[in-house]
């Protein structure tokens, strides 16, 4: 596979050019996007790497001019900028481009996008192939049409009386052919929900190695501010500003698991919650990335009562309804209107259609003023995959995950709109029994310790001292080993001298789940808790299944580690 590299900058031609040649690929080299214009039209090239600023001609540019020369074979093309705009992404798309790459960056990013090019190239050469397939069965069925309308007029000449036996069989043909139509729209179709479902697979495996380290990170960050935390007086302003950072690495972990949770599917947390600061945050977010010709206009109740959800799931419904709406009006721009408030579902209304009880409910609206929808349309927006935007905008997949989170909540979804005149969405989400709001756990509840002895094991340099630290000022007595074989060691020469184990999952020489068992097998009543920023290997079920206590996910705060670490100790002596 032949693969084009264009930039002006020498010294990053060179390196690309070295990390491509070193995975295996052959190259061809363009100091410009004009040379790589012509190298293109007269060389075979499967990829094109290319810089978005270059002088003569940019990488938007040969973007553009590969995408119009329409040559059979498809050209992957990946964009490496510097820019990170969303605005730039999407002028990026529209181009023709097919990935992204943000400098600076490292050699397995590029290889991650190569690899996810190869296999989008490779499907592309099957469809190609049954395609050509496909075209020459239809060109031997017309001829089998030909030659049998020729026989059928020799045999109308001959025998007038066979018409009708032979009128019925080309009816029969017919309807054949139609049912073949269908099974071949079908099955492009299926094609298309197959390459989607490759391309969100792609999304969960990052999505899963960025979690990992960036909740390592997170965990690093909340332990020491938690360490500063105690050692401020009350009221003073370092307080005060050590609290925020605490609370913006809560916000941020709660963002990295809404990352998981829609590309790998993860289970939804529903907890009581009062859902407008999740709207408040989310609706700044989309201030500060969406145009200014888009007009915001808010109206949340902030007295509303709870409701049963994810804080994760009520940001994702909202990004995809103000997204969708942002699409509507992305051509003339207009107003983007957000509104919460309680409503009362009456008998009347459960009696017209049987489905949701009476009751109170919270009624989320977002309402745009935009193109709006024909009736058919509206019949298809929750189907999956179903788009009416341009390739590349979008997955068809929005509203079809918002329609089964409010499903899964024990509310609906109702649509509005005409043609010229915009469209409202309502979301009516069932309330609970309002309560007093819970203090909040990173400040206000004690802090549980002990004097027990804890093995602890991490290979992070910067989360074992940290570990160490928070534990040791609980009272806790800590053997801290960044190896897990040096600490089996130590557990083997002595297995009564410790009361608790504490291991990370991901770790070089063995794995925290190996180590689990080793120990169990040297002392079964051993209790094991399993730390983790984020494991395809290994879930909480299975975890219980190999006798480990209790599974943890990083990061998390001082007083719910301290909590878990005093409930298995205090069971296990109760054992």
């Amino acid at each position: 596979m032949k693969i084009l590299i264009a930039d002006d900058e020498l010294v990053s031609l060179s390196k690309l050019d070295l990390w491509v040649q070193g995975i295996g690929y052959q190259t061809v080299l363009a100091k410009d996007g004009l040379e790589a214009w012509k190298i293109w039209l007269n060389e075979e090239v499967s990829i094109v790497i290319t810089d978005w600023l270059m002088p003569a001609m940019d990488g938007l540019e040969l973007c553009k001019k590969i995408r119009a020369a329409g040559r059979n074979m498809y050209t992957y093309i990946i964009m490496v900028t510097a820019k990170e705009g969303r605005d730039d992404s999407f002028t990026g798309i529209e181009a023709g481009a097919d990935d992204f790459i943000s400098k600076p960056f490292m050699r397995q990013d590029l290889v991650a996008r190569l690899r996810a090019g190869q296999r989008v190239l490779d499907f592309q050469n099957k469809l190609i192939t049954v395609q050509e397939d496909l075209e020459g069965e239809i060109r031997e069925r017309k001829k089998a049409e030909e030659g049998l309308a020729t026989y059928l007029d020799q045999l109308e000449e001959i025998v007038q009386s066979r018409t009708s036996d032979l009128t019925r069989a080309k009816e029969q043909l017919e309807s054949e052919l139609l049912e073949r139509k269908k099974l071949e729209e079908e099955k492009v179709r299926l094609e298309k929900q197959i390459m989607q479902s490759q391309k969100m697979e792609a999304v969960g495996t990052l999505a899963g190695g960025i979690a990992h380290d960036f909740n390592n990170i997170l965990f690093s960050i909340m332990g020491y501010s938690e360490m500063v935390l105690d050692d401020l007086p009350e009221g003073s302003l370092a307080r005060s500003n050590v609290e925020e950072v605490l609370r913006a690495t809560n916000r941020a972990k709660e963002l990295i698991r809404q990352i998981l949770t829609f590309s790998r599917e993860g289970e939804a947390k529903h907890e009581s919650i009062r859902i407008q600061p999740v709207l408040k945050e989310t609706l700044k977010l989309l201030r500060s990335t969406l145009p200014t010709h888009i007009l915001f206009q808010e109206a949340i109740d902030m007295d509303c009562g709870p409701i049963l959800a994810d804080p994760a799931q009520i940001h994702q419904l909202t990004i995809h309804l103000c997204t969708n709406a942002y699409h509507a009006m992305q051509e003339k721009g207009g107003t983007l209107g957000v509104s919460l408030r309680e409503v009362e579902v009456g008998m009347e209304e459960y009696q017209l259609d049987r489905k949701h009880s009476p009751g109170k409910y919270l009624k989320l609206t977002v309402q745009d003023t935009g193109h709006g929808m024909e009736p058919a349309i509206q019949q298809k927006i929750f189907e999956p995959y179903f788009t009416t935007r341009k390739p590349g905008q979008g997955n068809g997949m929005g509203l079809a995950v918002s329609h089964g989170i409010m499903e899964s909540y024990g509310g609906w979804i109702t649509v509005f709109s005409e043609p010229g005149r915009g469209a409202t969405f309502d979301l009516f989400f069932p309330m609970i029994d309002a309560k007093s709001d819970p203090a909040d756990p990173l400040f206000s509840e004690p802090v549980p310790g002990g004097t027990e002895s804890i093995l602890l094991v991490d290979d992070e340099v910067t989360l074992l001292p940290m570990l160490e630290h928070i534990l040791t000022r609980l009272g806790y007595h800590l053997s801290a080993f960044n190896n897990s074989e040096e600490a089996l060691r130590v557990f083997q020469n002595d297995p009564a001298k410790f009361d608790l184990v504490i291991t990370d999952q991901a770790m070089p020489h063995m794995i925290g789940s190996e180590l689990a068992k080793r120990i169990l097998n040297i002392r079964a009543d051993m209790p094991i808790i399993l730390f983790t920023g984020f494991s395809d290997l290994i879930t909480e079920e299975k975890a219980k299944s190999l006798g480990i206590r209790a599974y943890v996910m990083k990061p998390i705060i001082k007083h719910d580690l301290a909590r878990t670490i005093r409930r298995i100790l205090d069971e296990q002596k109760e054992v």
